[in-house]
């Protein structure tokens, strides 16, 4: 039996493919592998009830041996992108400080260690090393501050166009 399609556009495919019906194509190569996949197109809103009586319908001797799996709901996509992008932001935030830490960290001893061997007296005032932690996090509070309030008010959707 010969197939011609007259639309693969789900499927690109198809396009370059030669198709073999279930029954000779078990003949010749024997039952599929696990982990074949079939698309199966359906109405808008039909997915769900397509997927739970798809096994049945293919194979109904062994309804078992497939299993459905009808797409997300696409109602739910803003907020599983959402949670992924709060997920992935707070992993940046976390890598970001460690490497101002690490920066912070290096920096440091460079300073001490040339001072000592210049034969330099290091001085230190008092207000620095009071001042210092007050200073730090109010200037990353700041620098933060407005695009983290312009992103609050940026849809997840609408963020790679700007």
């Amino acid at each position: 039996m010969i197939r011609i399609l007259s639309d693969v556009s789900r499927e690109a495919a198809f396009l370059l493919s030669v198709m073999v019906p279930r029954t000779p194509a078990e003949a010749l190569w024997g039952p599929p592998a696990d982990g074949s996949n079939v698309l199966i197109a359906t109405d808008i809103g039909a997915a769900v009830q397509i997927a739970a009586e798809a096994p049945t319908v293919l194979r109904p001797d062994h309804p078992e041996y497939l299993k459905a799996l009808p797409p997300p709901d696409p109602r739910m996509l803003p907020t599983d992108v959402t949670s992924q992008l709060d997920q992935l932001f707070l992993l940046l935030a976390g890598k970001w400080l460690v490497i101002g830490a690490v920066g912070i960290a290096d920096t440091t001893p460079a300073v001490v260690t040339v001072a000592v061997v210049r034969d330099w007296t290091p001085v230190v005032d008092p207000a620095t090393v009071v001042a210092a932690p007050v200073v730090g996090p109010a200037a990353g509070l700041l620098a933060g501050l407005y695009p983290a309030w312009r992103a609050a008010r940026t849809q997840p959707s609408e963020a790679p166009q700007r």
